[in-house]
C-alpha cells in the first residue's frame, strides 16, 4: 500500500502534470486529518520514521503519523522517550500499491520497448537490415547486406572460419582455424588453411595454402599449394586425378625437349608426338630407308629420312638423306626387282656404286645390275636401308 499524501492527492502518485485531483479523495483525506487533529493527540505528519525521530522532544502519550510506502509507515506513540509503532496507517491514507506498481511497471516496459526500437533503428542505419527483424543468440534470419569494418568470425574455439583483411598473412582472406595466422581450435588433432586474394595489386591472384599439425594459440605460416592468376594455375605439389587430365596443349619442364628425346634416358618427362618421332629417328638402328621406282625418272614410293633420288644413268642412283648420318661408316642394304613378270627369272644385284666418294654422310650412290650378266639395268622396284 502507498500512503495517500497531500502531494498524492493534489499531483498524483507518481506526480503527473496532467493529474486532476478527485474530489472524493481530497474530501476523505481532509476528514481523516480533521478527525485525528481533533483528538488533540496527533502531533505531526512525517515522510519517514527518521524525520519523526529528528523532531524536538514531544510529550509522552502523543501520536504521530509516518506516511510512506515503506514498512515503517503507520501510527506511532511517544512512550518512554521513544517513538513506537502502535498501529498501521489508517486505510484512508493509503491506495492500492499493486495498482501503482503495475502502472510503474507498465511505464518501465514502455521505456524499454522505446529503447529497444531505437536500438533496432540504429542497427538498421548501420548494417542495413529491416528493423522489424533482429539477430537472436540462437537461430534467426538476417536479410540484406551485413557490413563490417573488422573481421567476421564464426565458430571461435572450434577452428573458426573467418573473413579477414590484411591480417598479416594475406590481403583479403577466408581463413580456417587461422584467423590472423593463429589457430584457435581446442582439438588436439588439428590443421589450418586459408584462401587469400591479392586485391591490393593490379595483377589478380588467388592462393590456397595449408598447414599440418597446428597448435591452439601458436602462430603458424601456411604453405602454398595452389596459385591462380589469369594466365595459369600453378600447383606447387603433386597433382593426382582419378579422371582424365584434359588440356588443349602441354608445355613446361615436364615435357621432354629434343635433346632429352634424343638421349632417351630421362624417366620423369612425357613425350609429345614430335618428340617421340625425334626419339625414334635418333635411336632406331635404321637411320634411313627408301622404296622407289628406278625406271624413267626415279619416283619415291615411301621413305624415311630420304629427301630425293638422283638419276645418274642406267642402274645408277644417288639416295639423298634428309638428315645426314653421323659419319660415312654406315651399313647399306639393298634389294630390287626388274619387273612383275613371272617369266623373268633374272634377279638384280643392288649395292654401293664402285666409285670414289660413293658413300657420304649426306648421300649414298647405288648401282643396280643383272646379277647373272653383270650389266647395269634400271629396276622397277629398288629398296635401300641405311643402318648407323
Amino acid at each position: 500500500m502507498v500512503a495517500l499524501t497531500p502531494e498524492g492527492v493534489l499531483y498524483g502518485n507518481p506526480p503527473r502534470s496532467a493529474h486532476a485531483p478527485e474530489r472524493d479523495d481530497f474530501l476523505a483525506w481532509m476528514r481523516a486529518t480533521e478527525s485525528l487533529a481533533g483528538s488533540g493527540s496527533l502531533t505531526s505528519f512525517n515522510e519517514t520514521l527518521a524525520v519523526l525521530q529528528a523532531r524536538p522532544a514531544v510529550a509522552e502519550g502523543k501520536f504521530a503519523l509516518v506516511i510512506s510506502d515503506a514498512e515503517e509507515a503507520g501510527v506511532y506513540e511517544r512512550i518512554a522517550g521513544n517513538w513506537q509503532k502502535v498501529a498501521g496507517l489508517p486505510a484512508i491514507f493509503t491506495e492500492s500499491l499493486a495498482a501503482v506498481r503495475a502502472e510503474a511497471a507498465r511505464d518501465l516496459a514502455q521505456a524499454y520497448a522505446a529503447a529497444a526500437n531505437a536500438s533496432r533503428q540504429e542497427a538498421a542505419e548501420i548494417v542495413g537490415f529491416d528493423p522489424t527483424l533482429y539477430l537472436r543468440k540462437t537461430g534467426g534470419t538476417l536479410t540484406g547486406t551485413l557490413s563490417a569494418s573488422g573481421r567476421v568470425v564464426v565458430g571461435t574455439g572450434s577452428g573458426a572460419v573467418a573473413l579477414t583483411t590484411n591480417d598479416g598473412q594475406g590481403n583479403c582472406n577466408i581463413t580456417f582455424n587461422h584467423e590472423g595466422g593463429v589457430p584457435d581450435s581446442d582439438n588436439p588433432a588439428q590443421s589450418a588453411g586459408r584462401i587469400s586474394f591479392a586485391t591490393d595489386q593490379n595483377a589478380a591472384s588467388c592462393i590456397v595454402s595449408l598447414a599440418d599439425s597446428t597448435t591452439k594459440g601458436v602462430p603458424v605460416a601456411t604453405e602454398e599449394v595452389l596459385r591462380l592468376d589469369l594466365s595459369e594455375a600453378y600447383f606447387s605439389k603433386n597433382v593426382r586425378t582419378n579422371g582424365a587430365l584434359v588440356a588443349s596443349r602441354a608445355a613446361g619442364s615436364w615435357i621432354a625437349d629434343i635433346p632429352q628425346a634424343k638421349a632417351g634416358t630421362n624417366n620423369d618427362q612425357i613425350m609429345t608426338p614430335l618428340r617421340t618421332a625425334v626419339s625414334i629417328a635418333t635411336n632406331q638402328a635404321v637411320q634411313a630407308w627408301v622404296n622407289f621406282n628406278g625406271t624413267g625418272t626415279p619416283t619415291i614410293r615411301d621413305a624415311h629420312n630420304v629427301t630425293s633420288i638422283t638419276d645418274n644413268g642406267t642402274g645408277d642412283y644417288t639416295v639423298n638423306f634428309t638428315t645426314a648420318m653421323p659419319d660415312a661408316n654406315y651399313a647399306v642394304f639393298g634389294a630390287g626387282r626388274f619387273d612383275e613378270s613371272a617369266a623373268n627369272a633374272a634377279v638384280p644385284g643392288v649395292g654401293v656404286r664402285r666409285a670414289a666418294g660413293a658413300q657420304k654422310t649426306g648421300s649414298v650412290r647405288i648401282h643396280t645390275t643383272d646379277a647373272g650378266a653383270g650389266v647395269a639395268n634400271d629396276c622397277q622396284m629398288v629398296s635401300v636401308s641405311i643402318l648407323a
